[in-house]
C-alpha cells in the first residue's frame, strides 16, 4: 500500500514538473514561470521518502533556469533576473521547510515509538483528560486492563471519577484525594502517589500513579492532566517481604545476645540457690522458698537455652490477644 501511494505521489510529481515547464516556455520572460515550483516543493510533505523534497528542488530550479534560457523575450533583463532568482529562493527555501519539517516529523515517530514501547514493557496505562472530565477523556487499553477491564465495560466521563474513587481501598481514600486536590490546584507539581485500588477479581492491588499538568488556567489551577498508572503489586510484597525478613532477623540476633547476657547471671543465680537448699533443713521454710526460686530459675535457663537456638520464626496467641514468639517451635531443629 506504501509502495503504490509513494508510486503515485512521484508520478504526479513528475507530470506537474513537466506541465509547470511545459507553461513556462509560453508565457514570455518577466513572467515569475518558476514560482509553481515552490507549490510542488511543499508537495513532497505528502510522501514518506525523506530526499523527494530535494530532488524536487534540484528539478524546479533546473527547470526555472531552462525556462529563462528558452522562454521568448517580454520584459527587461534585470526584470526578468530579478523573478527567477526569487523563484529560485522561493524553491530551497521550500526545501529547507520540508527537510526540517520531515527530521521533526521523523523525530516525533522515534520519539512515540520509543515510549509507546517503555509502556508496553512497563505495562503502564496512560490517561488524559481536562479537569473537570470532560468528553475527550483519553484512557488507553492498559489502564482498563490494570484492573481488570476492557475499555468497552469502563463508565462514560461523566462517571468515570465517581467509580474510580469506589475503587479505592478505604485506608487510602483521603490520602488519594488530599493530594489529587492540591495538584489540580496547582499547589504540587505533580500527582505522584502509590495507593490500593480494587480488582475485578475482588484483589487488593498496588497501583502507582504519576500525573502531570498539561494546561493551567491564569491562576495556576490544572486544566488539563496526562498521567501513567502502574503496577506495582509484586514490587510493594517483595518489599514488605524483605522488611518483614530483616525484622525477624533482627529479633533472632536480639534473642541470641539477649539469652547470652542472661544466661550469665542466672548461672550464679542457680548455683547460689542450689547451695543454700543443701545448707538448710528439710523442714525449714525458707529452704522451700530458695528451692521454689531455684525451680523458676531452672525454668528461665531453659527458656533462655531455647532463645540460644532459635532458626526460625513462630508465634503463637497469648491472652487471645496478641502474638508472641514460640520458643519451643522456634527452637526445634
Amino acid at each position: 500500500m506504501k509502495k503504490n501511494r509513494s508510486f503515485y505521489i512521484d508520478l504526479i510529481a513528475a507530470i506537474s514538473s513537466i506541465g509547470i515547464f511545459v507553461v513556462d516556455l509560453c508565457l514570455p520572460l518577466g513572467v515569475a514561470g518558476g514560482v509553481p515550483y515552490i507549490a510542488l516543493v511543499v508537495f513532497s510533505l505528502a510522501s514518506e521518502r525523506r530526499k523527494l523534497s530535494l530532488i524536487l528542488g534540484i528539478t524546479g530550479s533546473t527547470l526555472t533556469i531552462l525556462g529563462f534560457l528558452f522562454s521568448r523575450v517580454g520584459a527587461e533583463l534585470w526584470i526578468v533576473l530579478t523573478n527567477r532568482g526569487f523563484a529560485l529562493l522561493g524553491i530551497w527555501a521550500a526545501v529547507f521547510f520540508c527537510s526540517s519539517s520531515k527530521k521533526n516529523e521523523r523525530h516525533l515517530h522515534f520519539s512515540n515509538q520509543r515510549l509507546s514501547l517503555a509502556l508496553e514493557a512497563s505495562e503502564a496505562g496512560v490517561y488524559d483528560h481536562t479537569v473537570p472530565l470532560g468528553p475527550k477523556t483519553f484512557i488507553d487499553k492498559r489502564w482498563a486492563n490494570l484492573l481488570g477491564y476492557s475499555l468497552e465495560e469502563l463508565p462514560t466521563f461523566d462517571q468515570l471519577l465517581t467509580w474510580f474513587e469506589a475503587k479505592i481501598h478505604p485506608d487510602d481514600l483521603f490520602r488519594s484525594k488530599e493530594e489529587y486536590t492540591r495538584f489540580i490546584a496547582g499547589q504540587k507539581p505533580d500527582c505522584n502517589i502509590e495507593i490500593r485500588l480494587k480488582h475485578k477479581s475482588g484483589a487488593w492491588i498496588h497501583i502507582h500513579n504519576l500525573a502531570k499538568p498539561v494546561e493551567q488556567d491564569e491562576v495556576g489551577r490544572v486544566t488539563r492532566v496526562v498521567g501513567v498508572m502502574s503496577d506495582v503489586t509484586d514490587r510493594t510484597n517483595k518489599a514488605k517481604s524483605a522488611r518483614e525478613a530483616e525484622r525477624i532477623r533482627v529479633l533472632m540476633e536480639t534473642a541470641g545476645a539477649a539469652a547470652h547476657e542472661i544466661f550469665q547471671p542466672l548461672t550464679a543465680i542457680l548455683g547460689y540457690a542450689g547451695l543454700l537448699v543443701n545448707r538448710t533443713a528439710d523442714d525449714d521454710a525458707r529452704g522451700k522458698q530458695i528451692e521454689t526460686i531455684r525451680r523458676a530459675a531452672k525454668r528461665i535457663e531453659e527458656i533462655v537455652r531455647k532463645m540460644q537456638d532459635i532458626h526460625q520464626y513462630s508465634t503463637k496467641s497469648y491472652a487471645g490477644e496478641t502474638d508472641i514468639v514460640d520458643f519451643d517451635v522456634s527452637s526445634e531443629a
